[in-house]
């Protein structure tokens, strides 16, 4: 996953398992195989405070460190990455930043 974040945030995409089949198998199926780049429909729009607050998570800070980066209490830090994490449908903070990543394209 950290290798996938990696990429993701060099600004390259990862390449799935899945994707590396479907190559292999000829550009047709390749193609009809992958998933568009777009961003998840269903995910809401974040604010720019969720937007800083998912930059800071991509940068390995604690809820700690992001209440007194961005001058608010760590437990409202605390509902915040909650609800950034609803918005992207992340079970992880990984995966959180991971889906911020995608999102901006």
């Amino acid at each position: 996953v950290m290798e996938q974040f990696r990429t993701l945030w060099a600004g390259r995409r990862p390449e799935s398992p899945q994707s590396a089949a479907a190559d292999d198998a000829g550009p047709s199926t390749a193609a009809a195989n992958r998933k568009p780049a777009a961003a998840d429909p269903l995910a809401e729009p974040l604010t720019d405070k969720e937007e800083r607050i998912v930059e800071l998570i991509a940068q390995g800070k604690s809820n700690k460190q992001i209440a007194a980066t961005v001058f608010l209490a760590e437990g409202t830090v605390k509902n915040y990455v909650s609800r950034i994490m609803d918005k992207l449908h992340a079970h992880s903070r990984t995966e959180l930043a991971v889906r911020a990543i995608e999102r901006r394209g």
